[in-house]
């Protein structure tokens, strides 16, 4: 009979995919880990705000975005800019868009949660037939 190559456990390959996830879902942000910070919200449509400030400032309906609608986080630091109000339309996309990225992320932690369970199930009981009985 020939040899077989040498195969990975599989906890180790749990181990490692286990790893590799914790460090990429650390490191992993679109924009970087700074922060935006809005210079002033303003809105020309009175319907977008629900009250308005004797130094031109309003307070938002349904939110507010920088005014070329980006709000990118910086590397580092803090990057400010002026806002606006936004629309009910923007809100509720950005809000299914977010949910929808959600889902996604738990969908993708639900699988390798899923392989690494099954990973150490099949290696503990390699090693159980291994040490044998008791």
């Amino acid at each position: 009979m020939a040899p077989q190559p040498a195969r990975q456990s599989a906890p180790r390959v749990a181990a490692v995919a286990c790893c590799f996830l914790a460090s990429a879902s650390h490191a992993w942000h679109p924009t970087g880990h700074g922060t935006f910070e809005c210079t002033s919200i303003t809105s020309t449509n009175p319907d977008l705000w629900l009250e308005w400030f004797p130094n031109g400032s309003v307070t938002c309906k349904y939110g507010h975005t920088e005014v070329d609608g980006r709000c990118d986080h910086p590397e580092h630091g803090v990057r400010r800019a002026p806002c606006r109000c936004q629309t009910q339309v923007e809100a509720e996309y950005l809000i299914v868009k977010g949910a929808q990225m959600s889902l996604w992320i738990s969908l993708s932690a639900l699988l390798v949660g899923s392989c690494c369970s099954w990973c150490t199930c099949r290696g503990t009981g390699y090693v159980q037939r291994k040490l044998g009985p008791d």
